[in-house]
């Protein structure tokens, strides 16, 4: 196949992400900023707020990665077969919308502050890892490029150790036990999709086995 109709197909199967992304991000998430512009202006600025205010501008940021992301990546060498893993990565990637439907919890300051502070850090570093991941971004297990520079040359997986950050950050703002076990089912789902990808790369790449003897998984140092 060349690599135009590569492309194509590529671009074909990741329209309905771009189409679901471009949605959040002109309808959810540009109105969330323009809302917490609105506020700050209207009751001034605190730390809560400041932190609230650049948490919905990374947000946008990380919308538009996405949709760039999808749109002009390069096509894969190899997807991981069978129907299991492709629906399992879709599962990670979407289980965090469940939060939504949870009833928010009534936080002390210092504990909202933490979570949104967490959920600041997380996005932010995510989107760091993502600017390194680049054009290999995926959201089913696929080996496009190997990519060991940045936060990659620490651990294998940094998208979805700054995600769980972001993740935490999340489900502390709503009640326990649901919230709790969401963000359980959340790891769980992650850590199953990671050991897909991981498959996938040991398949095309003869190289990530050395790679993978010298960088920690998930944890510098410790896993």
């Amino acid at each position: 196949m060349s690599i135009a109709k590569n492309k194509l197909q590529d671009l074909a199967f990741a329209s309905p992400l771009v189409a679901f992304y471009l949605y959040q991000l002109i309808w959810k998430d540009i109105p969330n900023a323009t809302s917490q512009l609105r506020f700050v202006a209207e009751n001034g600025l605190s730390f809560l707020s400041f932190v609230q205010l650049l948490t919905v501008i990374v947000n946008v940021a990380f919308g538009g990665m996405l949709v760039s992301l999808l749109m002009f990546r390069m096509p894969p060498v190899r997807t991981i077969r069978g129907i299991g893993p492709r629906v399992l990565a879709f599962a990670g990637t979407f289980a965090a919308l469940g939060f939504r439907k949870l009833d928010p919890s009534q936080l002390t300051l210092t504990i909202q502050i933490i979570a949104v502070l967490l959920v600041f850090i997380g996005t932010t570093l995510t989107l760091y890892a993502l600017i390194y991941l680049g054009r290999s971004f995926s959201i089913v297990p696929e080996a496009r490029e190997l990519v060991t520079g940045g936060p990659y040359k620490f651990v294998r997986h940094p998208v979805y150790v700054f995600e769980e950050i972001a993740i935490f950050g999340t489900a502390l703002q709503y009640h326990a036990p649901a919230s709790t076990l969401l963000l359980m089912i959340h790891v769980a789902l992650q850590f199953t999709r990671l050991t897909f990808e991981e498959q996938v790369l040991r398949e095309n790449f003869p190289e990530y086995e050395s790679y993978a003897a010298k960088t920690a998984r998930l944890l510098p140092g410790v896993y």
